[in-house]
C-alpha cells in the first residue's frame, strides 16, 4: 500500500517544494519507490529545482491529450510528475478536472511513498488533494519581527 503525504502550506515562498523534492529523493535513495506529484498547478517549481524539461505536462493530462502516466520523468531515482508552468487554467481546477486528475494517479504503478507538492492557500485542487493524503505535512515559517 502506497504512503500518501501531501506538502502544504497556507502561504508560498516558505519551501514546500524544496522539503517535498528532498524528501522524495532521500526516500528513493534509500531504496523505496518513490512518486514526486508536482500538484502546484500552474507552476513548475519541481522543474526548475531538478531542471527537468518534461516532454508533456499535468495541464496536457488534464485537457485528455495524454495520460498521467506518459508526464512521469524518472530522475534522481524517483519517478517525477512535473507540475505545469504558468498555466493558468491550471490554478483552481473545476471538481470534474481534479476527480479525472486522481483517477489518474490511481492508473500509476504501486509506490512505497507518493508525495504531493501542492500550491499553497484554500483553492479547490488544494483542498481536495490534501484531504485525499492520510498524512499532511504542513510548512511555516516565522513571521519576520522588526
Amino acid at each position: 500500500m502506497t504512503r500518501i503525504i501531501a506538502v502544504t502550506s497556507g502561504k508560498s515562498d516558505v519551501g514546500k517544494t524544496h522539503l517535498s523534492v528532498n524528501m522524495s529523493l532521500h526516500c528513493a535513495s534509500a531504496g523505496l519507490r518513490v512518486g514526486l506529484f508536482g500538484a502546484d498547478f500552474g507552476l513548475a517549481n519541481i522543474n526548475l529545482l531538478l531542471n527537468l524539461s518534461p516532454r508533456h505536462t499535468l495541464s496536457e493530462v488534464v485537457a485528455g491529450r495524454v495520460d498521467l502516466k506518459d508526464t512521469v520523468l524518472r530522475a534522481y531515482g524517483a519517478d517525477i510528475m512535473p507540475d505545469s508552468a504558468w498555466v493558468t487554467e491550471m490554478a483552481d481546477l473545476p471538481a470534474a478536472d481534479l476527480r479525472r486528475m486522481r483517477d489518474a494517479l490511481k492508473s500509476l504503478p504501486e509506490y512505497d511513498l507518493m508525495v504531493f507538492d501542492l500550491s499553497s492557500g484554500e483553492a479547490n485542487d488544494v483542498s481536495a488533494l490534501t484531504v485525499a493524503a492520510p498524512e499532511v505535512i504542513l510548512v511555516i515559517t516565522p513571521s519576520r519581527l522588526h
